[in-house]
């Protein structure tokens, strides 16, 4: 395992190709990959959005606002990242604002809007958030970037997942992916780790390993409740994605853990049944007075850009179907929203902050074309929006 040291200085290098492939391997795992790899339905919670329902959430939804601040902050034309998808944030005990990104741009991007042939990828970053001042983390050096974090296995990489603090370190799930050989469809999923990095510097201290039974990437949310930190992982049926939840004691996320049956929690990882599905394989879960909700991609239909909210009254449901709380306007034809998350932490008062991102379904060289593309996009939301009928 390496953890590089930060650099924000970058020359692009000859590297299209990787950049090419990786662009639309990208697309499929994180956009296409949650919702469909057949056109089966899955079964979802009791569908609460009837006719009417919808007429309310879509005239509540075209009300809704861009976030001017991260949209700006976020359009970027040089010095470090200018394009990624994950898009997840934690607020830092020092107030900075750490962005974790998976596959990620660097370099410039021209006047135009238009991005360089020879722009590097990398398969993840951090970027640290200082008021309108961003700073971008990865490994290996500004004429040659590497990411930020890499597993030990030749041919592996991490895509970060959520994160959060416990004391004076940062813990981060890391999806780890595996080459199986050298064309772009061969590689799998091959286990989660748990990187725990110093605070404020953000070296990487060591990896954890993490369970990994029944298909289940645990880490898709975190939630930090009362008495429990609580770890939502999705189980990847292709076709179907179910949502799981693990607890660990507070402050303790990288010791044991135990799982919902059902009915009670046990040690037992294989014991752990499914919450529900419909949701995304990455989505947030946060706290609003006494009820719970799961913010997500829609997956219960192929090629679905809505983002949906499910309300629970405890972490491990009953899940149900509230609201449809936007359909991203730029989701047309072969332009894709996905990765639909958000952000409690950073929202004004009776208002949601949600990132979703944009890609090109089939044209690889879109990316180069308009650095627009592949970039998140913010909104506010009104958090009237959230409805619970038990």
């Amino acid at each position: 395992m390496q953890s590089m040291a930060p650099s924000h200085r970058y020359a692009d290098g000859d590297k299209f190709q990787r950049a090419f492939c990786a662009a639309v391997l990208l697309v499929f795992l994180l956009g296409i990959f949650w919702t469909v790899a057949g056109c089966v339905r899955p079964a979802a919670p009791p569908d609460r959005l009837d006719a009417g329902r919808h007429k309310e959430a879509s005239e509540l939804f075209l009300q809704a606002a861009p976030e001017r601040f991260y949209n700006d902050l976020f359009t970027r034309r040089d010095g470090g990242w200018t394009g990624g998808d994950g898009t997840r944030s934690v607020v830092l005990p020092d107030g900075r604002i750490l962005w974790l990104f998976g596959d990620t741009f660097l370099g410039t991007v021209r006047p135009d809007r238009s991005r360089p042939r020879a722009a590097p990828m990398v398969r993840n970053t951090f970027v640290v958030q200082s008021g309108d001042t961003l700073v971008t983390l990865h490994g290996g050096t500004a004429a040659s970037p590497q990411a930020f974090v890499t597993p030990q296995e030749r041919g592996s990489w991490y895509w970060p997942t959520d994160g959060l603090v416990e004391g004076n370190r940062l813990l981060v799930f890391l999806p780890r992916f595996t080459a199986t050989g050298p064309g772009m469809w061969e590689w799998r999923w091959n286990g989660t780790d748990i990187g725990t990095f110093s605070l404020p510097e953000l070296r990487l201290e060591k990896i954890t390993v993490a369970v990994a039974v029944n298909r289940v990437i645990y880490g898709a949310a975190l939630l930090k409740d009362a008495d429990a930190t609580y770890i939502y992982g999705a189980e990847d049926l292709q076709s179907a994605k179910h949502v799981h939840i693990a607890k660990a004691a507070p402050g303790h996320l990288d010791d044991a853990w135990e799982y919902w049956d059902g009915e009670r929690w046990t040690d037992d990882p294989l014991a752990s049944k499914r919450l529900f599905s419909g949701a995304a394989l990455q989505f947030s879960v946060f706290k609003t007075g006494d009820r719970y909700v799961l913010i997500t991609s829609d997956n219960r239909n192929p090629f679905d850009s809505a983002i949906v909210a499910y309300v629970s009254p405890s972490p491990t449901g009953p899940w149900s179907l509230s609201s449809l709380l936007y359909r991203p306007p730029e989701a047309k034809g072969d332009i894709v929203a996905y990765n639909a998350l958000a952000h409690p932490h950073l929202s004004p008062q009776d208002r949601l902050v949600l990132s979703y991102n944009l890609n090109h379904i089939r044209d690889a060289e879109a990316v180069y074309r308009n650095a627009d593309v592949y970039r998140p996009r913010f909104v506010l939301v009104d958090l009237k929006a959230l409805r619970y009928e038990p």
